[in-house]
């Protein structure tokens, strides 16, 4: 008996972490490669909260860790938080973006350049997301058309469409932290160094360790006036 019990629990173990181990996924071939395994909470790594439509405490917590984490391009972990996201609530609109958000070099986005694996893999977790978008808010469909839109087929001029997609975000939700983030790495190079500076400011004035904001701080002043960026450094 005792051994019957010890193996029933040997195998139901083997069922309950089947999906963390290398192979093919049940969601398709986008989902084979990426981190499987549970994430873990980590301290250190800024505050970047990010308000999302869901019904479960713990998916709120760990879309918040994926996008500081993003902000920091830690692009792996990110995706692990995110992953762990839609295994709590697998219809996430929003679990989806985070992940097709992990998948590219954010300052590759003006490139005419686009294919590849990740490619493959950022454009199918975008179509997710988007098949999904009815369920989410109306500030959130707009994070989700921004990057459609940005990265529709064809599209020769992402940065202008993002930057323009993201302002009219923070026009319509002006305390959204998140889109003046955003919108300030976006527009790094695109205009006046010092007027997306403001922005980062703006941000920093209430969310004093944001990770997107110093980044993007950093990344504004780069050959332009580096002392500008020390406080972030």
């Amino acid at each position: 008996m005792v051994r019957l019990t010890a193996a029933l629990l040997l195998l139901s173990a083997s069922f309950a972490f089947a999906d963390d181990t290398p192979g093919h996924s049940k969601h398709g071939s986008a989902f084979d490669s990426g981190m499987r395994t549970r994430p873990w909470l980590m301290k250190g790594i800024g505050e970047s909260p990010f308000a999302i439509t869901t019904k479960n405490p713990e998916v709120q917590k760990w879309f918040d860790q994926g996008t500081a984490l993003l902000h920091s391009f830690w692009f792996e972990e990110a995706e692990r938080s995110f992953r762990w996201c839609l295994k709590l609530e697998p219809e996430n609109p929003m679990a989806y973006w985070g992940m097709a958000r992990c998948g590219l070099n954010w300052f590759s986005i003006g490139s005419a350049e686009f294919d590849g694996k990740d490619v493959v893999r950022f454009t199918t977790f975008l179509k997710e997301a988007v098949k999904r978008k009815e369920n989410a808010s109306p500030r959130e469909r707009m994070y989700i058309e921004a990057w459609e839109k940005a990265f529709a087929p064809g599209e020769k001029n992402r940065t202008k469409v993002m930057v323009a997609r993201l302002q009219e975000i923070v026009i319509a939700y002006p305390d959204d932290l998140e889109a003046k983030s955003l919108l300030a790495l976006f527009n790094i190079g695109q205009g006046s160094a010092f007027a997306n500076e403001l922005l980062v400011q703006q941000v920093l004035a209430k969310s004093p360790m944001h990770p997107g904001a110093h980044h993007a701080s950093i990344h504004n002043w780069d050959g332009v006036s580096s002392e500008q960026a020390i406080r972030s450094c």
